[in-house]
C-alpha cells in the first residue's frame, strides 16, 4: 500500500538521491528530525510540503530532459565518429614476398597501405589501412560486412601480387 511516507521517501530519492534527509531539510528548511518523521508516516505532511516538492520535481524533470536530449545527441556523434577495426590476418594475404615468403619488407608494406589509399573503391569511404604485428588492419566509420572483408583482402592480394611482379622484374 501506498502511503504518503513511501511517496515522500521517492520523491526525494528522485531529487536528492539516497543520502537525501539532509539535503531534502534544507531545501524544506526544516529539521532533519521531522524529515524522518515525514518517511516514516510518522507526522502528517502539510500541503505546501507537497506543492514544493511537486514543483522541484517539474523543474527536475525539465532540467533531466534537456540534459537527456543532449547525451543523445553526444550518443549520436560519438557513433557517427566511432572506428571499426578489422583485422586481416597474415594467412589470408601470404603471398611470396620477401626472403621468408612472407610480408616482411617495411617497403612493401608501405606500398600496400599508399596503394590501398588511393585506389580504395567507394564501397569503403573512408576506409584506412595499417599494419600491425597481427597483420594488416582496416579501419572504417562504419561496420564492414563479409563480402567487403572479402572485397578488401583481395584488394591486399592484388596489391600483394602487383608488388611481387615488379620485384621480380626488377630482381
Amino acid at each position: 500500500m501506498t502511503t504518503p511516507g513511501k511517496v515522500f521517501d521517492s520523491a526525494s530519492r528522485a531529487l536528492f538521491g539516497d543520502l537525501y534527509v539532509a539535503p531534502m531539510a534544507h531545501f524544506l528548511s526544516r529539521d532533519k528530525n521531522l524529515i524522518g518523521k515525514w518517511r516514516n508516516d510518522k507526522t502528517p505532511i502539510p500541503t505546501e510540503i507537497w506543492s514544493w516538492i511537486a514543483t522541484a520535481l517539474a523543474v527536475r524533470r525539465k532540467e533531466i530532459d534537456g540534459v537527456h536530449l543532449e547525451v543523445d545527441e553526444m550518443l549520436k556523434a560519438a557513433k557517427k565518429a566511432e572506428i571499426y577495426n578489422y583485422v586481416i590476418r597474415h594467412s589470408v594475404v601470404h603471398q611470396p614476398i620477401g626472403p621468408l615468403g612472407l610480408v616482411d619488407s617495411a617497403e612493401v608494406v608501405s606500398e600496400v597501405i599508399s596503394q590501398f589509399d588511393v585506389k580504395a573503391p567507394d564501397s569503403w569511404p573512408g576506409a584506412t589501412l595499417r599494419y600491425e604485428d597481427v597483420g594488416f588492419v582496416v579501419s572504417a566509420a562504419r561496420p564492414i560486412n563479409s563480402t567487403m572483408i572479402e572485397d578488401i583482402e583481395k584488394r591486399i592480394q592484388g596489391l600483394l601480387g602487383e608488388i611481387a611482379i615488379a620485384e621480380a622484374r626488377r630482381g
